[in-house]
């Protein structure tokens, strides 16, 4: 493949994932099809089975740049040496909101599309073992961390459901205060 076609697969794969995003804005991503997806990006539907399956892997895609960005922003912070605790997954999670934000609110709220939450849940988990130096045999710190992980999800899924009562800043704040006072590894 020479470098004009990798330019073309790179702008159409890109035009296909801003046309999520914008559809996100206004439709559940269960409702979303593969023709109002192609519509919206301008291509036709052959276009986009040339580059994806179905929807959801357009969002999947979209969810494994977000687990990316998690790791390089890790391995900045690393660089830096910069201290990586419980509380800056807090922060990562609002910051992929932050720059996501329909398609977060459709990851953890659509019914039918867990597996997206799960595989960022995943990430989480794994970034969390990876970047805190947690042995992975240990039973006791995996189920500290499937916990905090399970909570961090939850509170940000409870922000997005029920309204965003609070900005996203402070939920995050809290979030920090919590696991800073009550999730020890050492123990």
């Amino acid at each position: 493949m020479n470098n004009s076609q990798d330019k073309r697969v790179l702008k159409t794969r890109r035009a296909i994932r801003e046309a999520l995003l914008t559809l996100l804005q206004d439709h559940a991503l269960e409702e979303i099809s593969v023709v109002s997806l192609a519509e919206t990006a301008m291509i036709n539907r052959k276009t986009f089975y040339a580059h994806y399956s179905r929807v959801e892997d357009v969002a999947r895609d979209l969810m494994n740049d977000f687990a990316s960005q998690v790791t390089a922003y890790l391995e900045q912070e690393k660089a830096q040496n910069k201290e990586i605790t419980p509380a800056t997954f807090a922060k990562l999670l609002a910051d992929g909101y932050t720059q996501y934000p329909d398609l977060f609110r459709a990851v953890f709220t659509a019914p039918n599309y867990g597996f997206l939450s799960l595989r960022i849940q995943h990430i989480i988990r794994r970034e969390i073992m990876r970047n805190l130096n947690i042995p992975r045999r240990s039973p006791k710190h995996s189920h500290m961390i499937s916990f905090f992980v399970s909570g961090l999800f939850g509170a940000y899924r409870d922000w997005i459901q029920y309204g965003q009562k609070i900005p996203l800043d402070e939920l995050t704040a809290l979030l920090s205060r919590i696991v800073a006072s009550s999730l020890s590894l050492e123990d």
